[in-house]
């Protein structure tokens, strides 16, 4: 606050309150439309009642009420994690391990601007899907906790991460015996005509 004030530590306070009402309202979104998409190309529980709109509507109530559970659960899993109940104490650095994830597929996404952009001159290409790339690993190796491992020895960030994805694995493990491969083809191939 010495080095702001008390007026630049109020507006950069505004600013990250608007970053999180921004971001909480893109997960609220996609929540609710996320079975929906799903349930619209034949996959996920039911596709025929999830795709079901009702008159005047442009998203499935029932997707809707299926997103709500979700953030419920994420609510009941934050807040375990605040009061550092059994395993859950782990996750007190989710956002930081979601972020990570994030970035890692991003990586995989620049990989892909290098090889096809064939149109694209040398920076957009290359400099810059390189540079991005650096950046995505460092932000990987900090939020998976191996930069903690490696320079502090500190493996609570790691422990974290790992604890993470075995919940993440294991809530994403029944989604397999949903997925109809038929389905992703017949879409293919009306892309194609």
């Amino acid at each position: 606050e010495k080095i702001m004030g008390s007026v630049g530590s109020s507006l950069f306070t505004v600013f990250i309150m608007i970053s999180c009402l921004g971001t909480v309202n893109g997960v609220a979104i996609s929540c609710c439309r996320g079975m929906y998409t799903m349930s619209c190309r034949g996959q996920g529980i039911c596709p025929e009642k999830f795709s079901k709109l009702g008159k005047n509507q442009s998203v499935s109530l029932l997707s809707c009420l299926y997103g709500f559970g979700c953030m419920l659960l994420m609510l009941l899993v934050w807040y375990l994690a605040m009061h550092g109940v059994w395993i859950f104490k782990y996750l007190g650095s989710m956002d930081e391990i979601v972020c990570a994830i994030i970035y890692g597929v991003y990586i995989t996404m620049y990989i892909y601007i290098i090889k096809n952009f064939k149109d694209c001159n040398v920076f957009t290409r290359y400099v810059m899907p390189i540079i991005a790339i650096i950046g995505s690993v460092f932000f990987v190796i900090c939020g998976t906790g191996l930069y903690q491992l490696i320079f502090t020895q500190d493996t609570s960030s790691l422990i974290a991460f790992l604890v993470f994805m075995g919940l993440f694995i294991l809530l994403m493990f029944p989604c397999i015996f949903f997925y109809k491969e038929e389905n992703s083809i017949k879409l293919v191939d009306d892309d194609e005509e």
